[in-house]
């Protein structure tokens, strides 16, 4: 099943989507399919149209991971600034070096990170190699191909390897942002097997994978579970939204204090102040005058002069 250029508000399984040239889009229909039932989920992934990307971040809100296959996304500065401040809060970005320029990788991060091509091959055999924190060791088995796989050879600076071939990244992994971003530098058929003869998929609900001939390697199986894996949610700092609430609101909140309170039906000793917030709202500050320090607290703020002294009667 494929969805072209609709994004769900609701909430379900990881939505996948992609942006890719027409030319290689059923390559990567493939590829994409074969990550997603790695992890039983649905096959369904959104196909953006490359000539009408989303110009905003809002309209990227809605997908958990974004594959980029073509160079096309270049001339569209405003989808570049969207994907950019997408993958920064926290989405997941996978760009495929041997469809992409590396240059885009700087479009999109910064100059923290950099990617420099050698050369291209044309693989007739490889294998993949997995490191982890036990080491390095193969992950599956060594392919051969009638037909050779592109792989770009490159040196990729602020990356963490999770694959090699030949003692080259095949996989690579970087934070930017609260996101993930994975480059990928060998072409798709080498991450893909057949169906072995009697395999059967599991059917998952509304989908009974019809059309589906090849699926993950074990290298690409790692792949999937890191890619496809939802971040935990942060936890919410409320200095986070300083900046935010002093735009939208136009002054500084000031802070609470609380005082001990009064007997509540004695208010023959209250000071009460109140700061006049315009259209918005008034701020009161009520002090128990009995005491040395509430007398001099209210007096603090009451000579600042933007704070009137209100008896309780005039409330």
């Amino acid at each position: 099943m494929q969805i072209e250029n609709i994004l769900p508000l609701s909430r379900g399984p990881a939505l996948t989507a992609l942006i890719v040239d027409d030319e290689n889009e059923d390559a990567m229909r493939e590829l994409l399919w074969a990550v997603r039932l790695a992890r039983n989920f649905p096959k369904t992934i959104s196909v953006m149209n490359v000539r009408r990307l989303p110009p905003s971040v809002e309209c990227l809100e809605g997908m958990d991971q974004l594959v980029i296959a073509t160079d096309r996304v270049f001339a569209d500065t405003a989808a570049c600034t969207a994907i950019r401040e997408w993958l920064n809060r926290g989405g997941r970005l996978w760009l495929l070096l041997d469809l992409v320029n590396p240059e885009l990788i700087s479009r999109l991060t910064g100059d923290a990170l950099e990617v420099s091509i050698v050369d291209r091959l044309d693989l007739a055999r490889l294998q993949f190699y997995s490191h982890d924190a036990q080491g390095k060791r193969p992950s599956g088995d060594e392919r051969h191909f009638e037909h050779p796989v592109q792989m770009v050879r490159a040196v990729i600076s602020g990356f963490q390897a999770s694959h090699t071939v030949d003692d080259w990244p095949a996989a690579a992994w970087t934070k930017v942002g609260r996101g993930n971003l994975l480059v990928t530098t060998v072409g798709s058929r080498a991450w893909l097997r057949g169906l072995a003869h009697g395999e059967q998929l599991p059917a998952n609900a509304g989908d009974a994978n019809e059309g589906v001939f090849v699926v993950a390697t074990e290298p690409l199986q790692e792949v999937a579970f890191e890619f496809l894996t939802e971040p935990e949610s942060p936890q919410l700092n409320p200095g986070d939204f300083r900046q935010t609430v002093s735009e939208q609101i136009g002054y500084r909140i000031a802070a609470v204090t609380f005082v001990p309170t009064p007997n509540p039906m004695d208010t023959r000793n209250l000071k009460i102040l109140s700061l006049d917030l315009g259209k918005f709202n008034t701020m009161f500050w009520v002090f128990d005058t009995k005491t040395p320090s509430s007398r001099r607290r209210a007096d603090r703020l009451s000579t600042t002069g933007q704070i009137a002294i209100r008896s309780p009667l005039e409330m």
